[in-house]
């Protein structure tokens, strides 16, 4: 039985329980944002062809478009994965985040969440939707986080993108994990210790 909240060891095992629910046979995948390719390794390679991209040169074997404007071809793939680099970096030197973003190529990312979300979420977002195929799922990870010890409702926003695109919410799952530390000496929000993949489906 595939749970929609689980303490799955990876996305690797997320994404494929994914799989098994929503992916065609013989799926043809996008991922728009590669990285180290940790979201397919355990899905079976045979049962899929996987078309991948990411900004980062070092990256070998991917193309390396931008995720917002690329050149594949309209309404083309089974499924088309997102996981856009969704918390801001904000202006702490401590901050953790900003080496996660160098990892996927995007050492510049705006600092506050309102930025991050109208330059790089929401465009990745309408690429995504362009590029699937009517009929097709975009997995779309994202996640609610503190910034500057204001509560960002990252879900909430998605929801209400994804609808004016036209696009339709099929699932979501919720990966637990440990809760990451926080910068206040007093704690006053509760700590997330979550991700959330939504599933969209395009009519």
């Amino acid at each position: 039985m595939i749970k929609a909240p689980d303490t799955w060891p990876s996305n690797a095992e997320l994404i494929a329980d994914v799989a098994k629910l929503y992916f065609p046979p013989s799926a043809v995948v996008c991922d728009l944002t590669h990285g180290r390719g940790t979201w397919w390794k355990k899905v079976p390679i045979l049962s899929v062809v996987l078309i991948l991209n990411d900004l980062d040169p070092a990256i070998e074997g991917v193309g390396h478009e931008d995720f917002r404007h690329t050149t594949l071809p309209d309404d083309f793939f089974d499924v088309v994965a997102f996981d856009p680099p969704y918390v801001s970096v904000g202006g702490r030197e401590s901050s953790t985040i900003k080496d996660h973003h160098e990892r996927y190529g995007m050492a510049e990312t705006p600092t506050t969440p309102l930025k991050l979300w109208l330059e790089l979420i929401v465009p990745g977002l309408i690429e995504a939707t362009r590029i699937c195929r009517p009929g097709g799922i975009i997995l779309f990870k994202t996640m609610n986080y503190i910034s500057s010890s204001h509560y960002q409702n990252q879900l909430g926003w998605s929801y209400s993108a994804a609808a004016g695109m036209g696009l339709q919410l099929e699932d979501q799952f919720i990966l637990v994990g440990e809760p990451g530390p926080q910068s206040q000496k007093r704690q006053v929000h509760a700590r997330n210790n979550y991700s959330v993949l939504l599933v969209f489906r395009k009519p």
